[in-house]
């Protein structure tokens, strides 16, 4: 989180309210601010004693104990500290900045909900205090109160544009509520604020991978390689973006070096045995058993191990990796459906049936769960109830088809946009929604462009129809 500005701490000391009346208060002054440079010099013992000598000759002054709590802080006397911003608040009930302190310091000793407290009142009290929005923001996000702390967030940001960290958060948040484009947005931008931010690259090519913009996505996730080799994220995600692009030995290469300096890294070693199934079966399965042998509750590994032995002709030992995969993640749909493949092919109709069902329960859609149902009832002799399952397959895929149909619609009107073109931008968009009239970002774009043609009405309803899709996009336009 954020270090503390000791620019902010002068600026505190310097304009306290009021002019000193006797030479006791100028001396506290005094004694204030050679502390506060002390605190800048990484002096802190010296600071602390400067405060508090300034308390013995003014005991009531919250700003000598919110100083004193910070020189502790910097000690790292999380107690002390703690202790001396709740003092600095009996003297003065709406000292923002002791209210972030304390909620900083309090959020240090695990104590979550009372450091969110502190903060929403340093936020409260001094509206444009960016240290408490920042704060309160990413506090929401590690414990995934993302609708919460998307405002804060947002909030930070206006208050700090060039605060790479505040973007980082707002991004991640924007990417955990469907909002990719705003994400992508914000990450583009920090890594031009701090090019070296090893996280925002990584980040910034996960989502660019989610986008379909795997050559991008690849080289922002060699840069945060490149910028910190020990990133185990980053050196994760830019493998499995090289299995995407059929770069199988090189992201094998990258997962091996990964393994030699974390050997304890299951994920890497499930994905160099992902790596591997391109071209050797027989290393795959040896990193696969290895991953699960760290850790016998990962259950993409055991999906995956279950993959190969099918694969390598071994469907009795597949079934039991399925299983495995199962136990630790009941809805696991993908491994259900693999369970109902084998079954299928070993003739246990109904087995497979009851797989091929649960699957689609889980991930409704989910087209070639559907399409096995349907081959399995036909082999059932169940004409009407296969007929019903293939239909659901085709109309799954259609809209799949449709929706990716939408989405290449949504990018040339956007283009068209960009040359000025608004009655081109409007007809792509217009195609856009009748092919995927769920797609919020269509119904926003269109919004946008009748409302500059002047057509307000049909504008307004098309934003009301993106709102209610992705609530998210009502909250950036009104600036939450």
């Amino acid at each position: 989180m954020l270090a503390i500005s000791f620019s902010c701490l002068l600026t505190l000391v310097l304009f306290l309210p009021g002019e000193p009346q006797s030479a006791a208060a100028q001396e506290t002054r005094s004694l204030l601010v050679e502390g506060t440079r002390l605190l800048e010099a990484n002096q802190a013992e010296a600071a602390r004693i400067k405060f508090e000598t300034a308390l013995k000759l003014d005991p009531a002054s919250a700003e000598a104990y919110y100083l004193l709590g910070v020189a502790h802080e910097q000690k790292r006397d999380l107690s002390s500290a703690i202790a001396a911003y709740r003092n600095a608040l009996q003297y003065a009930p709406k000292m923002a900045e002791a209210h972030d302190r304390l909620g900083f310091a309090l959020g240090q000793q695990g104590k979550i909900e009372e450091a969110l407290r502190e903060f929403r009142l340093a936020a409260e009290h001094k509206p444009g205090f960016f240290d408490a929005h920042y704060h309160l923001g990413a506090t929401l996000w590690w414990v995934k109160n993302f609708d919460e702390a998307l405002p804060a967030l947002r909030k930070a940001v206006t208050l700090q544009p060039g605060h790479a960290e505040a973007r980082y958060y707002l991004a991640l948040t924007l990417k955990q509520k469907g909002n990719l484009n705003a994400s992508l947005e914000h990450l583009r931008e920090l890594v031009k604020l701090n090019p070296s931010f090893a996280l925002g690259h990584t980040q910034l090519g996960v989502v660019l991978q989610e986008l379909g913009e795997t050559d991008e996505a690849i080289r922002n996730l060699r840069k945060a390689h490149e910028l910190d080799p020990a990133l185990t994220d980053a050196a994760n995600s830019l493998g499995l973006a090289l299995i995407q692009k059929g770069a199988g030995e090189e992201a094998a290469q990258i997962f091996r070096s990964l393994i030699e300096n974390h050997p304890e890294n299951m994920v890497a070693r499930h994905n160099l045995g992902s790596a591997l199934l391109q071209n050797d079966f027989q290393a795959a399965e040896v990193e696969l058993r290895k991953a699960t042998a760290l850790d016998p509750a990962l259950p993409e590994a055991h999906f995956t191990l279950g993959v190969v032995l099918w694969q390598t002709g071994r469907p009795e030992e597949a079934l039991e990796s399925f299983k495995a995969a199962i136990a630790p993640k009941q809805d696991y749909a993908e491994a259900r459906y693999m369970m109902g493949v084998i079954l299928k092919q070993q003739k246990k109709l109904d087995e497979a049936v009851v797989e091929f069902r649960q699957a689609v329960e889980l991930q409704p859609d989910y087209a070639e769960a559907y399409l096995s149902l349907s081959q399995a009832l036909r082999e059932k002799n169940d004409t009407a109830g296969a007929e019903a399952a293939l239909a659901e397959a085709q109309r799954i895929n259609k809209k799949k088809a449709d929706t990716q149909a939408a989405k290449f619609a949504l990018g040339v009107g956007q283009e068209k946009l960009k040359k000025k073109d608004l009655a081109g931008a409007a007809a792509k968009f217009r195609e856009a929604v009748r092919l995927a009239p769920e797609l919020a970002q269509a119904h926003l774009q269109l919004a946008r462009v009748l409302q500059t043609l002047g057509r307000r009405q049909e504008a307004r309803k098309h934003f009301a129809e993106a709102y209610r899709l992705a609530p998210y996009l009502e909250q950036a336009q009104n600036g939450k």
